[in-house]
């Protein structure tokens, strides 16, 4: 029943006789406490891509993958100075399987064309930001990936 959603009550809900306890004070306490909802994390993403001296790629396109079956992929794209980064919401959030794509896809613009390059655990960096609430949020992260990007070789 987790995986739809659903939770189980804390172990002192569920009582033999159920008809015995309705709303309000239990010997067990005064609130009942049951939820229903999934796992979910706010990620802020900051993407960086630079070329082997170090200098920034604008236009590379950054595809951030969650990894987990129901959260989407977001795209987005480094600007001039080769920085990109968006806040998103996921549920699930597994960041161990997460991905992170930079590909060029604007060719010899931008000094050059790149090798396409892909990051995950131990390449990204990850540092807890915002507290979880003890319930099923479980707080806000921020999530940093730096690729350096090889230029192509000549196919000659």
């Amino acid at each position: 029943m987790g995986l739809l959603g659903f939770a189980a009550c804390d172990p002192l809900t569920i009582f033999e006789e159920p008809d015995v306890y309705g709303p309000g004070p239990t010997p067990y306490g005064d609130d009942l406490l049951c939820e229903y909802g999934t796992p979910m994390a706010t990620f802020k993403f900051i993407g960086q891509a630079t070329d082997e001296a170090g200098n920034p790629v604008e236009g590379i396109r950054i595809i951030v993958d969650p990894g987990a079956e129901y959260s989407p992929k977001d795209t987005l794209f480094t600007g001039e100075d080769g920085k990109a980064g968006m806040t998103l919401r996921y549920d699930w959030p597994d960041t161990k399987s997460m991905t992170v794509s930079f590909d060029d896809v604007d060719g010899e613009d931008n000094g050059g064309e790149f090798e396409s390059q892909v990051l995950s655990g131990k390449d990204l960096t990850q540092e807890q930001t915002g507290e979880p609430s003890g319930n099923w949020y479980e707080g806000e992260f921020t999530i940093t990936a730096n690729a350096v990007l090889s230029k192509k070789s000549d196919p000659k």
